[in-house]
């Protein structure tokens, strides 16, 4: 329709009006929150470790240990998360499945989702791109770089 840009529709036309004020007081809050990581991974010392170093790195994370715990987790923050990592071999884990399911069923077209695995990187082809990873990494990959490689992928 006419007057109207791309995306959810809004279209504002009183300038100064205190609905400006309350949309950038939202904005402005939305962008200084720490952000938000969802971290899927069977081996407790993996999730230990990362989360301790994402901590560190200000981001605030949530632990699941296998994808029922996963899935609740993503519905209890609907659209709060910013980054989901998932250990790709995982025990009992259809990695791919997982991802299918958050993209086409959990409404989260949008969440960046980072694939750890071990092994054959020729694997993730299946992965990344349209079958719903943002990116993938090496789970042997040094802690520092994972980090770094988070923060990269939410942009910080």
């Amino acid at each position: 329709s006419r007057g109207v840009k791309a995306g959810v529709g809004l279209c504002f036309s009183r300038e100064g009006s205190l609905l400006d004020a309350r949309i950038s007081a939202l904005i402005e809050q939305y962008r200084a929150r720490r952000p938000r990581v969802l971290l899927v991974a069977d081996d407790s010392l993996v999730r230990a470790a990362l989360k301790e170093a994402l901590v560190g790195a200000q981001i605030d994370v949530g632990v699941a240990a296998d994808d029922d715990e996963a899935l609740e987790q993503l519905l209890d923050g609907l659209f709060s998360l910013d980054l989901m990592v998932v250990e790709l071999a995982m025990t009992g884990l259809d990695a791919q499945s997982l991802l299918w399911r958050i993209r086409q069923l959990g409404g989260e077209a949008d969440l960046r989702l980072l694939v750890l695995y071990k092994g054959n990187p020729e694997e993730l082809d299946q992965m990344t791109g349209f079958g719903g990873a943002t990116d993938a990494i090496s789970s042997t990959t040094a802690l520092e770089e994972m980090v770094a490689a988070i923060r990269k992928l939410l942009g910080r």
